[in-house]
Parts: C-alpha cells; structure tokens; sequence
C-alpha cells in the first residue's frame, strides 16, 4: 500500500466524512504515530489530518467514543458468529476482519463506553473513549508476518443506542456457557491467546465431549471449531455424531485426572480452578438451609464428630443416615480453615464419611 494512498484512504473514507469522525495514522505495531489526547474531544479537518500524518506509517484508524464511535473487538471468530447470529440484523454493520482472524463491527451510538470485561475470557473488547482501532493497512504479526485489515461488511455504520448493553448481558451468557474454557488447564494451555493454535486431535475430542455432555447442539460445537486452519466440516460433524452417541450410552465428560494426564498439566496447576471451585458452590447450594444451620454445631463443637463417631452403631434409618452425610459434607466443607486443628477435624470428618 502506497504513502499516499494511506493518507488519501483517510481524508476520503466515507464514514469519516458522513460522521464526522476522527483518524489516527499507526505504524506496524499499531501504535499511533502522534499524541492524540486532543483529538478525543476536538473535531479533525482535512488539514489536521495531513499534519498528523508520517511517512513511516503503515495503517490508520478511527479514535472510539468520538461523535459516538462504538466499536467491538472479536478476537475470536467463533464468537463473533454466535454473536452476528444472536443480534441478526441488528449486526449488520460496517464490519472489518483483522488479520488474526478477528472481526470488529462499528457503531454509532448516544453514549460509547469502553468494557474489557471479557478481555481474558472470551477475548472481546468493547471500545469506546480511549480506544483507537485500525481500520485499514498493515501490521506485523506475532509470527513476523505482515497481515492486512479488510472489509468484511461493507455497510453503513448502524446506530444503535442499545447494542452495547445487549451485547454486554449476552457475553455474560456466553461466559457462563463456555465456562470449561477458563479452567486452569485448559486456559493456560490454548485459551489464553487471541488466535488459538491448531488443536492436537485428542483435545478437540475432549472438547467435543465436554460440550455434548453440557447440551450443545452440533452448529454451535462446529461453529466452536471452525476457525481451526484444518478444519473440515463432514470430519468435525462425524465425532460430534459419535460422541453424541457415546454420551448417550453413559460417556461422561472428563474427570480432572484425566486432563492432567491428556495435558501434562500438574495438580499444582489446578488451585484455584474455576472447575473446582464451581462445583463446590453448586454442592454448597444444593444443601437445605436448615441442614446448614445445624451443620454449624460442628464448627463451635467439633468433638462432636468424634462421639458421632463413636457412637454410629446407634445411628439407624436411612432418612436420618441422608441428614448426618449431608451434614457432614458440609462440616467437610467448612473446615477449610488455618491452624493445628484443622488436619483433625478433616481427619475425623473423612472416618466418619467412610462409615456410610
């Protein structure tokens, strides 16, 4: 792309000029090339344009939240379709591909925002005062190679004054039904980056079983997939179709150990996993609360376990037997707390469970 085709692309660009927007010049870093505290606040003329212009940059861009600039970064496209699919024609916007594969819809909106809430989760930016965005040129890649910004949408920018918040409380939705992709293991390993590498074959498979077992249906588990560089659809569908049916025969998703063994992930890895910890908050909600208030006597009198204890051969019924595990499951539970007392209580907590 030539100088001054870059300069020419900016000074002419039709939403520039319908909406009065304003323009940054960028080198391959994507990094501005001049200071541009002022023009977050201050209209451009053509003029201003040309005097912020270098000969050593390579793309441009517009500044978010100026004149309303609303802009969404989908770093990942799997997202980014679930998203087009969900708003429908309310996504129907001016919409550009970045050479990470990545999509990002603009609009115009009564008040901008900028959210990276889901930043790290799903890789989504929502940009708005503060923000610059490319919207043509080139870049270098993490790889070293120079990737270029095109148009994927080539429509007016839409106005919207409620996008931003329905966007918001859908990507909340989306984080909680993808949550497995946060696990410790799983995030380290492939989900922590903007352009997820090639999954080895046993992953994918894993995944896959993850996802049937949570209910997903086959568009969205191929969708998931479909930004995989060798990724074909009758294959992806083919194990999708087989694990639906090993499910259906008793297939569980994977245990922790399992994962650890498939990733070569250390136990170490694991404190503090979202998957561990989730399933100790359903377990603790699922507890009657009347239960909880009397699991609190084991707190204030722990010694009580161990006349429980001693005294099991006395403890009859089933219904009652149901209220004491439940009990001490959540006494368990509690005593995750510091000091000398503490590998006791556990101790005599787990001799006890062991007599049911």
């Amino acid at each position: 792309m030539s100088q001054m085709y870059l300069l020419e692309s900016a000074l002419n660009n039709p939403y520039r000029r319908k909406h009065g927007l304003n323009v940054l010049f960028a080198g391959p870093d994507k990094a501005p090339k001049t200071l541009w505290e002022k023009w977050q606040k201050t209209p451009q003329s053509g003029d201003d344009v040309r005097s912020i212009y270098t000969k050593d940059a390579s793309c441009w861009g517009f500044i978010c939240g100026f004149n309303g600039l609303e802009a969404f970064d989908f770093d990942w496209g799997w997202v980014y379709r679930l998203w087009r699919k969900r708003f429908g024609e309310r996504a129907e916007t001016l919409t550009v591909k970045t050479p990470n594969r990545g999509f990002r819809p603009y609009f115009l909106v009564k008040q901008p925002i900028t959210d990276m809430t889901f930043k790290e989760s799903l890789h989504c930016e929502i940009k708005g005062p503060g923000q610059f965005t490319v919207q043509e040129g080139e870049v270098k890649l993490a790889s070293g190679e120079i990737g270029v910004y095109r148009i994927e949408l080539d429509l007016e920018m839409r106005r919207d004054d409620k996008i931003v918040e329905d966007t918001v409380k859908w990507l909340k939705e989306i984080n909680e039904r993808y949550r497995f992709l946060q696990w410790s293991c799983l995030k380290q390993k492939y989900f922590s980056k903007k352009l997820v590498d090639d999954l080895p074959h046993e992953t994918r498979l894993m995944l896959v079983d993850l996802m049937v077992c949570s209910g997903f249906e086959q568009d969205e588990i191929l969708n998931f997939f479909e930004d995989q560089p060798d990724f074909k659809r009758s294959i992806t569908l083919y194990q999708t179709r087989y694990t639906e049916k090993q499910v259906h025969k008793g297939l569980k998703p994977p245990r922790c150990e399992t994962l650890r063994n498939m990733l070569h992930w250390s136990k170490e890895g694991c404190k503090g996993c979202l998957r561990k910890r989730t399933a100790q908050e359903k377990e603790k909600e699922e507890i009657d609360p009347e239960i909880r208030g009397e699991a609190k006597r084991f707190l204030e009198d722990p010694a009580l376990l161990y006349r429980i204890h001693n005294s099991q051969g006395n403890v009859q019924g089933e219904d009652k037997n149901k209220v004491l595990l439940a009990i001490l499951n959540f006494a368990k539970q509690s005593f995750e707390i510091e000091g000398e007392t503490a590998a006791g209580k556990n101790t005599i907590v787990d001799s006890v469970l062991s007599l049911f």
